[in-house]
């Protein structure tokens, strides 16, 4: 059973990994994008499967150790933390005390995109009060 730190919120589903008193979540978009990459096969089911590596090793020490941090950051999202994947692809975070959330995973054309729409900041802002 959860406990209430994994307390879903609307569009957000807890991740059953708690790793370092960190609490890892995700988001219905980055849910359905990393499914998508995975069904478009090639490249993109590549990076659906660096994420996937990621999310195994939550409970090691640093999960992202593999990937590296995106050379201009990402001011849209406050606490956001955008990582390469590589050819483009982009894995989006937010990390805020002892919390992770998967936001959205995909090209910098569709990771542009996503963060640009409302909806982005709206979904992310509801996470942490």
């Amino acid at each position: 059973m959860a406990d209430a730190r994994m307390k879903p919120f609307r569009g957000i589903e807890a991740v059953p990994q708690v790793s370092c008193e960190l609490v890892y979540l995700q988001t219905k978009d980055f849910v359905k994008a990393l499914k998508d990459a995975f069904l478009m096969g090639g490249q993109a089911q590549k990076k659906h499967d660096r994420v996937r590596i990621v999310m195994g090793s939550l409970g090691c020490e640093d999960p992202f150790a593999t990937l590296q941090v995106t050379n201009h950051g990402e001011t849209r999202i406050k606490h956001c933390v955008k990582y390469d994947l590589g050819d483009g692809w982009r894995l989006v975070t937010r990390k805020i005390d002892n919390t992770c959330i998967f936001l959205f995973v995909g090209n910098h054309e569709d990771v542009d995109r996503w963060l640009d729409a409302p909806g982005a900041r709206i979904s992310a802002s509801r996470v942490i009060a």
